[in-house]
């Protein structure tokens, strides 16, 4: 059926008509090719999706989508560039031609695209290792090399209601001296006016005491016929001024309490989102310089260019979380990745001697390395690493040799391991001791000749070509992985709250990287192979 409808508008002298059809729209013609809908599309016909969510209960109301149109639309959302909320996605399957090709025309509301993420956050990760196999096997690679990074994402919270240890301890404390003479006025309150009642002082902070101390003191008060008056022109009594005292910082310490359960043996933490620490981020937005804001420190295992394995947490440090992402990785794959290649936050004992256990080619560098390379001056010539010999003596700018001096078992640690510890004796009579050490008596330095052991191992690795081209590919796949999702996504902070959910937000955004990557994978063998032929 064809509409009439004249424009109001005039060009010129000619009045400009328009016309309004019916469009047919050809998803076979209309689509590209290569697009990354027509993947998700392949990608879910051979899968379960109740291997991944619980399949409806028949007596459960039922939604008027099938499952499988919503994992469809969650997938291809995720896979379709910058991050989109709920409300966007519900949006684009009204219009947007693709999203329509893989839900077969559904257009759920936003709840009901919330309500299936929800239901598929328990198993999302088993979701992600099953598509990395899946592209994997299509494109007939395995993971045998690993090149581990990470970075910092902003978390969904406010960044000025911060918790900090330090500051708690010393405030609980500074509550508890008060608590400890408040206890010692109301004994002597008591001797005073010759009550038989005396309190001890506890050496622990418990606001339970303080409580139960602030209930006698008001049984007290009401035995007497005391009654408890505030505002202008009522003078409080001795011992109501002693009950309120005792509420007031009975309150505290709870509230210190609490703030110690949220922190749970961490340095820092937001009350916005509990699970996010204070890191030091490399750029604000709002003040143009480098801050403290609640974050999230994501690990990424790259392959080839895909992401093959996560790992989040909330510790500001990555040298904790290479053994944590290794043996995620063998749960995932069964094995362990013949090499693992990361930059020198990742090197440290522990880690070299896990990846020696399990026959882990691990290549990096230590902290120190670039130092060692270069050239001794007179300004660096008294640093330690500017003093080892050929033969792993060490010997002073002046000529003199540490002598070994003792030795000690280090445990802070995932395997224990002996340090040495090395004194020279002659600096007594050296005229540039202040040069070299502020110590009163004679330098001492300490070593763990393992770990030296490994280092020797590290240099003679990365001097080799392997070495070499490894580490060229460590920066391209590791940080342009991260700079594709935070410069060309715009993806640089999370938008769920607690731990469990950002997994699952960073989970189905490297799925939408994953999916993505095996697209244009596609497209590059699909047309090498056409300029083939034609050749």
């Amino acid at each position: 059926m064809i509409s009439y409808s004249k424009n109001t508008q005039t060009y010129g002298i000619t009045n400009q008509l328009s016309f309004l059809s019916d469009v047919c729209i050809s998803f076979d013609n209309d689509i590209d090719e290569f697009d990354v809908c027509r993947t998700v599309k392949s990608i879910t016909e051979r899968m379960n999706i109740y291997d991944y969510i619980e399949a409806p209960d028949k007596n459960s109301r039922t939604s008027k989508y099938s499952d499988l149109q919503l994992f469809r639309i969650v997938l291809l959302s995720n896979s379709d560039g910058d991050y989109k909320s709920t409300r966007k996605t519900a949006e684009l399957c009204k219009y947007n031609i693709r999203y329509m090709y893989v839900s077969c025309g559904a257009k759920p509301t936003h709840m009901t695209i919330s309500r299936f993420i929800k239901r598929l956050k328990p198993s999302v990760h088993k979701l992600f290792i099953d598509i990395s196999k899946t592209i994997a096997k299509n494109l007939d690679i395995y993971f045998p090399i690993l090149t581990l990074d990470g970075t910092k994402f902003e978390a969904n919270a406010n960044k000025n209601t911060h918790i900090w240890a330090k500051a708690t301890k010393r405030y609980r404390l500074q509550a508890w001296k008060k608590a400890c003479k408040l206890i010692i006025r109301t004994n002597k309150y008591f001797e005073k006016h010759g009550i038989d009642v005396r309190y001890s002082i506890l050496k622990l902070p418990d606001f339970l005491y303080l409580l139960a101390i602030s209930t006698k003191l008001q049984q007290f008060m009401l035995s007497l016929g005391i009654k408890p008056v505030d505002g202008r022109g009522h003078k409080k009594s001795e011992i109501q001024k002693l009950y309120e005292e005792y509420d007031e910082l009975a309150l505290k310490l709870f509230k210190y309490t609490i703030m110690f359960d949220m922190l749970d043996g961490r340095n820092s933490c937001s009350k916005t989102d509990v699970d996010a620490s204070m890191l030091h981020m490399k750029y604000d937005y709002y003040c143009h310089n480098n801050t403290f804001k609640p974050g999230y420190n994501v690990q990424f295992g790259i392959s080839y260019g895909f992401i093959s394995e996560i790992f989040i947490n909330s510790d500001a440090n990555d040298l904790r979380t290479y053994i944590p992402v290794m043996d995620r990785f063998k749960e995932d794959y069964g094995h362990y990745p013949q090499i693992a290649v990361a930059d020198a936050g990742y090197c440290s004992f522990d880690n070299n001697k896990f990846s020696l256990i399990h026959s882990i080619d691990f290549y990096t560098k230590y902290v120190g390395m670039t130092e060692e390379n270069k050239r001794i001056t007179e300004k660096n010539k008294y640093k330690t690493i500017h003093m080892k010999q050929d033969d792993d003596s060490y010997k002073c700018p002046e000529g003199y040799s540490f002598e070994e001096v003792g030795e000690r078992k280090e445990t802070r640690g995932v395997y224990d391991r002996i340090i040495k510890q090395l004194e020279n004796k002659h600096c007594g009579q050296c005229p540039n001791k202040s040069k070299c050490t502020k110590a009163k008596g004679n330098r001492k330095i300490s070593i763990s000749p393992e770990l030296e052991s490994y280092k020797d191992n590290i240099r003679a690795k990365l001097d080799t070509p392997v070495g070499k081209e490894l580490m060229n590919a460590r920066r391209i796949y590791s940080e342009g992985t991260f700079g594709i999702l935070k410069q060309d996504y715009g993806y640089d902070r999370v938008y769920r709250r607690g731990l469990s959910g950002v997994e699952e937000e960073i989970t189905l955004m490297a799925i939408g990287f994953n999916l993505r990557k095996y697209t244009k994978e596609l497209k590059d063998r699909a047309m090498k192979k056409r300029e083939k032929l034609l050749n």
